[in-house]
């Protein structure tokens, strides 16, 4: 009799490792090195110092989230949610500047430890792990004050052993996140992940499910001040911008040159929808920019470059935003607004726009994506291939669902 061989049991785990990340070989042998030094150092650490009993109630709660604006607005429906279930802890985020400068007036945190990652603050390698870099220095200084807080409750939705790193460092008393990437031996609560739902505000909704916590809010429900919604009015009126007008933005920039689809070519795309289409077209420079001759009638489109909040407050007008991959993107999904994002080297599965009427314009076919903005070719083919005419039907389709939505409540009034 031949004996049968059962196929060992499915870890939900390890195939996430082919839906939620992408790990090469050189990155899991450097992984493999870093969990071979730090394991004996953590379990000798963890048996001489006293366990701490696990409280039922939860009066503090540490997040993670040390990295860009895009990252800050996919965290704001975990934290919704955590808000709604905790609504007695005192939630403390240890986030980067831009993320507090997002989400502070959002109530979604009581207090804000802000910190600087050595590996956030540049994409050139070297300059990551810098170890002459005074970001280390400040970053164990900040560690220690936290370490003494003693957390209940620390959280990260990030699939990287370094955010584990840095959860197993502030010693809270349970450590939350997922151990695919890495590190699973620092954390206390490895989470399991959602094989079906990967895009990156799933996969940190998902850490309320694991503490058995159902989902009560799925929206950013992101809110504006007074003073922005008064700066919103005042600038609509001096530009010119009725009421009833459909208003694309366009917005150009990206803050990592691999994911910029080029001016010219959204100038040709701004061009086709103000021929085709009855819209008032915003155009928002970056920070550094400088004005690009569009051809378009002056009457039709105004040029506009604001700091953040300023941005956040003129954008919440548009009824849909062109841009490339980035974190205006992700404002305005986390505002409601319909999203046309041209894709490149990243995962659209992962940080696409949100919305039932967003789209994500990309070429498929690249097997090389995501390289993270670290192309092995001497340009972005994949986000060089795609062209003006893809984005224009992409839009086109978005402005013909959407239709006009001031117009709409107008008729509706008036019925």
């Amino acid at each position: 009799m031949t004996r049968q061989v059962l196929p060992p049991p499915f870890d939900p785990a390890r195939a996430a490792l082919g839906a939620l990340v992408k790990i090469g070989p050189l990155k899991k042998a450097l992984i493999a090195a870093f969990q071979a030094v730090c394991y004996p150092l953590v379990r000798l650490v963890e048996s001489v110092a006293a366990a701490k009993p696990v409280r039922a109630k939860v009066d503090s709660i540490l997040v993670l989230q040390p990295w860009q604006l895009g990252d800050a607005l996919l965290i704001l429906p975990f934290l919704r949610n955590l808000r709604l279930h905790f609504p007695e802890a005192r939630i403390c985020m240890l986030a980067s500047d831009v993320v507090k400068k997002t989400l502070e007036q959002q109530g979604v945190a009581d207090e804000w430890i802000t910190v600087s990652l050595p590996w956030v603050q540049s994409h050139s390698r070297w300059k990551k792990y810098n170890p002459f870099s005074r970001l280390w220095i400040d970053l164990w200084r900040i560690l220690s004050a936290v370490r003494r807080r003693k957390f209940d409750l620390a959280m990260s939705g990030g699939i990287d052993v370094r955010d584990n790193f840095l959860l197993w460092l502030t010693r809270a008393n349970r450590r939350v996140s997922y151990g695919l990437g890495g590190g699973s031996f620092l954390l206390t609560d490895p989470v399991t992940p959602d094989l079906v739902n990967v895009h990156r505000v799933d996969t940190w909704l998902n850490l309320i499910k694991h503490l058995g916590l159902p989902i009560l809010q799925n929206e950013a429900d992101f809110r504006l001040t007074e003073e922005q919604q008064e700066f919103r009015f005042l600038r609509c009126r001096e530009l010119g911008i009725s009421e009833d007008e459909f208003v694309v933005g366009i917005h150009p920039g990206a803050r990592i040159p691999l994911r910029k689809w080029g001016n010219e070519n959204f100038a040709e795309v701004a061009r086709a929808l103000s021929r085709d289409h009855r819209v008032r077209i915003l155009w928002f420079l970056g920070p550094y920019e400088e004005y690009q001759e569009t051809g378009i009638d002056p009457s039709i489109i105004s040029y506009v470059q604001l700091p953040l909040a300023q941005f956040m407050a003129m954008l919440s007008r548009c009824d849909l935003l062109i841009s490339n991959d980035s974190g205006p993107m992700h404002v305005a999904c986390a505002l409601g607004i319909p999203t046309v994002a041209v894709f490149g080297p990243q995962e659209p599965a992962w940080y696409g726009p949100t919305g039932k009427n967003s789209r994500a314009v990309y070429r498929p076919e690249y097997w090389c994506r995501p390289c993270f903005d670290y192309c092995i070719f001497d340009e972005p083919y994949c986000l060089r291939s795609v062209t003006p005419q893809m984005v224009v039907s992409a839009a086109s389709d978005v402005i013909d669902e959407v239709g006009n939505p001031r117009t709409k409540a107008t008729e509706v009034r008036e019925t």
